[in-house]
């Protein structure tokens, strides 16, 4: 079934023990998009962590997409919130130094 240039056919050829294992297959041995993303979190991490200074190391899982929302916790929006204004003042005080405001 794998490679077959004809999906439908192959659709209505497949049984549904078939089916059920093949995905069974990809909960053990993920393949496709899930692994390609989980891979580029792995660099994202590293990279990250490298040119983290202090706190917590990031981990692959926080650079991979996700399905729906996801709620922040109050800590997560203070701390996001706060980053977001100190950002933004520094922003601020280099356009008032440089005469633009």
């Amino acid at each position: 079934m794998l490679g077959e240039a004809d999906v439908d056919g192959m659709l209505d050829r497949m049984t549904l023990p078939c089916f059920m294992e093949w995905l069974a297959f990809g909960e053990i041995e993920p393949y496709g998009a899930e692994l390609d993303n989980w891979r580029t979190g792995q660099v994202c991490a590293t990279i990250a962590n490298v040119h983290r200074t202090k706190g917590k190391a990031y981990k692959p899982d926080d650079f991979m997409p996700r399905v729906g929302p996801r709620r922040q916790s109050p800590e997560e929006l203070t701390a996001t919130f706060k980053a977001f204004a100190a950002a933004h003042n520094a922003a601020l005080k280099n356009r008032q130094k440089a005469g633009m405001e």
